[in-house]
């Protein structure tokens, strides 16, 4: 009885050892970010993340649900810092290759830069209020020595520019080959393809299937004529549109390595530039045949999708190594959600979350290289707990105390998709509510700045 004791005793001693060593590692590698919402440049220590992204020329930004205003606001600063300090040039999102590409167009051109990369970039971000500083920040940096240049690497087509423009842009196109008049039915089924995706109905798996010949043909006769600029960003479009159609009708799931690979033409395309991407953690994390959910539900109700399907940060990673370096975030408390306001549950004492939070600070940086975290939880996917070893599928990850839901635009939401039926009954409610918490947070921003005067 005296030795189980005894074992016993040292087993826990040996476990209490354990965990004060990870946290006092942990600890001493924390970055403070400062506050994070409005407009904050405060980067001080902001060195020792530039020191862990080192000579990476890709960095990916995540978010755990796409519903996390608080991420969002941290993803903002991060890309100040990133384009102002560290020389990252190109921003792209998680949206359509035509559709971003066509908003950067128009901004060239001297539209609205709201207005056009709102356009875009998929509604799940553009109509936000919390995304205002990313588009007032872009317009300033259009001055600067270096401007950010707007760009997608998305399949699908779901942003307004592609619902208004997809079709004449192409037809144009087509008319410099010669090749337009005989495709003319076919450009206006692709057409009605992106403007039934965009308000929610279908088009009959027939005309898909249908279309999908044709982009394989034009594509392929595009490569005949011409080996151009144009001609290159036209050949990527159609090849992403051909898995978009593919993996809605025919069931296929082709999109993640069609978006890395519209990441990879990318970076040959500008060899020389630095690109920022902004999408899901859950397309950029790595070795994602690792992911384990603590509710083995979520990996079931999902059909070990990780296990059976690599993501786009398994292309990336395998293709660039050390020259990309991915970077999750998670959250201690709070609440996300776009319809409706889900809670995130208190952490665990034997997860990420709740070592990190011990910390004094609400946000932080946490680069993992060499960082062992194998029997801790954490939850950088959509705030469920997740048992693999983050180390292993991220090169950083971000903390933030207090996770909080994104607030609609509802006047802008309603501007950008006049088409949108779901809310149509509430609108002028909605429209009114917008602009009350507008009003209110103005008149906190004055509060504010009078203060520090």
């Amino acid at each position: 009885m005296k030795k189980i004791t005894l074992l016993f005793f040292l087993s826990c001693t040996l476990m209490i050892r354990a965990q004060n060593s990870i946290q006092e590692e942990i600890n001493s590698r924390l970055v403070d970010l400062h506050k994070v919402e409005g407009h904050d440049e405060n980067f001080a220590g902001f060195e020792r993340i530039k020191n862990a992204i080192g000579d990476a020329k890709i960095v990916m930004l995540g978010e755990q649900s796409h519903t996390d205003a608080t991420t969002i606001q941290t993803k903002i600063k991060l890309i100040k810092y990133l384009h102002q300090e560290m020389g990252f040039e190109i921003l792209a999102f998680e949206s359509g290759i035509y559709d971003c590409n066509k908003a950067w167009s128009m901004i060239q051109e001297g539209h609205d830069v709201k207005d056009a990369m709102a356009k875009g970039i998929f509604d799940i971000w553009s109509v936000l209020e919390e995304l205002n500083p990313l588009y007032e920040y872009f317009e300033q940096s259009l001055v600067m020595e270096k401007p950010f240049m707007l760009t997608g690497f998305d399949t699908q087509m779901f942003a307004r520019w592609a619902s208004d423009y997809f079709g004449e842009d192409l037809n144009k196109y087509l008319t410099t080959l010669g090749l337009a008049d005989q495709y003319e039915n076919d450009i206006s089924q692709l057409e009605s393809f992106i403007t039934k995706r965009r308000s929610g109905k279908k088009i009959k798996k027939k005309k898909a299937i249908q279309s999908m010949a044709f982009l394989e043909t034009i594509t392929k006769l595009i490569k005949e004529k011409e080996s151009t600029e144009q001609s290159d960003f036209w050949v990527q479009t159609l090849k992403s549109m051909k898995v978009y159609m593919s993996d809605y009708y025919l069931e296929t799931d082709d999109r993640d390595q069609q978006m890395a690979q519209n990441l990879i033409w990318l970076k040959e395309k500008y060899p020389n530039k630095k690109i920022i991407c902004w999408g899901a953690t859950s397309h950029f994390l790595y070795n994602s045949s690792l992911v384990k959910m603590e509710d083995k539900r979520f990996q079931k109700d999902g059909d070990d999708y990780y296990l059976n399907h690599s993501m786009m940060g398994d292309y990336i990673k395998e293709k660039y190594g050390d020259e990309v370096y991915t970077i999750g975030f998670i959250a201690h408390e709070g609440t996300f959600g776009f319809n409706r306001t889900r809670t995130i549950d208190m952490p665990k004492e034997n997860s990420l979350e709740f070592l990190v939070g011990k910390s004094e600070n609400d946000n932080y940086f946490l680069p993992l290289k060499n960082l062992s975290l194998e029997g801790y939880l954490s939850r950088p996917l959509g705030h469920q707990n997740m048992t693999s070893d983050i180390s292993k599928m991220m090169d950083g990850v971000v903390f933030n105390r207090h996770m909080r839901r994104p607030y609609t635009d509802w006047e802008f939401l309603f501007y950008l998709t006049p088409e949108n039926k779901m809310w149509a009954k509430k609108k002028e409610r909605f429209i009114e509510f917008s602009k009350q918490r507008k009003e209110e947070r103005k008149k906190k921003e004055a509060a504010e700045n009078k203060n520090r005067a």
